[in-house]
């Protein structure tokens, strides 16, 4: 029995297709932004943690929500550095809508005037009314947004912007400290 030439030629092609293929490399995961880094810079504006203490009468003081820029939802803290978290209500409430292991996690925005800073920045935060730590991201204790770093941006402004994750453990009343090169405050936040 003969097997028709092109036939012949379709099985060599097809055998000789399975052995020169190689499989191509998986790309490598995408590391979180904001991340810590271990650049000198994070030293220099880690300034000691100067978290508030609870008022005496008990009560959570959560920083005021306005608008600071058209692109964006309300924001808290005095600037130039602002996290956006889309809660509502009369004071700043990140809403814990996640679970990240024995963590609750927000969303939050967070936004630079690029008029008033262009450096780095560093945020930490810890709870007010009791001992539990506020991490970042995957765990993180700090978050670093590095001097000139694009991050994100929204159409209509010239504001850099990094979506990130700040987790806590409970409900309570906590505090992000935001350090730069020239400044150094704390936004109180009920989570």
């Amino acid at each position: 029995m003969r097997i028709p030439l092109w036939l012949a030629c379709a099985a060599c092609a097809l055998s000789m297709l399975g052995c020169t293929i190689t499989p191509s490399p998986k790309p490598s995961p995408p590391s979180p932004s904001p991340s810590p880094s271990p650049s000198p810079l994070v030293g220099a504006l880690r300034r000691p943690l100067q978290i508030p203490p609870m008022p005496g009468d008990g009560s959570c003081p959560v920083a005021a929500a306005r608008q600071v820029h058209p692109a964006f939802g309300p924001a808290a803290g005095p600037g130039p550095v602002y996290p956006i978290t889309g809660g509502s209500g009369p004071g700043f409430f990140p809403p814990l809508t996640a679970t990240a292991g024995e963590y609750s996690k927000a969303k939050v925005l967070w936004v630079i005037d690029s008029q008033r800073y262009g450096g780095p920045v560093l945020i930490r935060g810890a709870r007010m009314d009791g001992a539990d730590p506020v991490r970042f991201e995957e765990g993180q204790d700090e978050m670093f947004l590095p001097a000139g770093a694009a991050g994100a941006w929204a159409p209509g402004s010239d504001w850099p912007n990094w979506p990130s994750y700040t987790l806590a453990r409970v409900k309570g009343c906590y505090a992000w400290q935001v350090d730069g090169q020239d400044f150094s405050y704390t936004i109180v936040f009920r989570g």
